[in-house]
């Protein structure tokens, strides 16, 4: 009976010591300061399309990955967030997923060439000397355009590259806030 005690015990406080490790919270390790402005070149841009129109020509990925370039650099000059020369570097990944309405309907016959909304996703960073100080990771994001946008797209009376085009207006200025959000960290 002894023996079976000794066990229990021994039993029960292994397990009530890992409850009690997994339990503890370890002090919060002060992120290191960073700077109010970065050095920004370019972003990289991942781009997937499946669908290839046949009727429609839209802008190319160049296109779409300088005009993201274009956006992000006049956002964090905008908000004085942006120095060629600072030691604290913004590596951007943006996702771009094209999107054409109807594209995963079974029957070539019901795929339209119209372009829709692309989902979008992006992975920021602030490196200094190699280490990364910052970063942001967000995928499945989807641009929904404005109601007037919205009601345009359904009538058919949207040109060309206009839904892209807000959406990279869109991811500029919101890669710009969460870089902002960073400061408050």
């Amino acid at each position: 009976m002894k023996r079976l005690f000794k066990s229990f015990s021994g039993v029960a406080l292994a397990l009530s010591l890992m409850v009690f490790t997994g339990c503890s919270t370890s002090p919060d390790v002060p992120l290191e300061p960073i700077g109010d402005s970065f050095k920004f070149e370019k972003i990289a841009l991942n781009f997937e399309q499946y669908h290839f129109p046949k009727t429609k020509k839209y802008q190319s990925k160049d296109d779409v990955e300088r005009k993201l370039n274009q956006s992000i650099l006049k956002h964090l000059k905008t908000n004085d967030m942006f120095d060629g020369n600072s030691p604290e570097k913004l590596e951007i990944i943006v996702y771009w997923r094209r999107i054409f309405a109807g594209e995963d309907l079974p029957f070539e016959a019901m795929r339209s060439d119209k372009i829709a909304s692309p989902r979008l996703g992006y992975d920021i960073k602030i490196v200094k000397n190699g280490n990364v100080l910052r970063s942001l990771k967000e995928t499945e994001l989807f641009h929904k355009p404005d109601f007037v946008t919205g009601l345009r797209y359904f009538a058919f009376l949207t040109e060309g590259d206009e839904i892209e085009n807000r959406a990279i207006e869109a991811l500029g200025k919101h890669v710009v806030n969460k870089i902002k959000d960073f400061k408050k960290k």
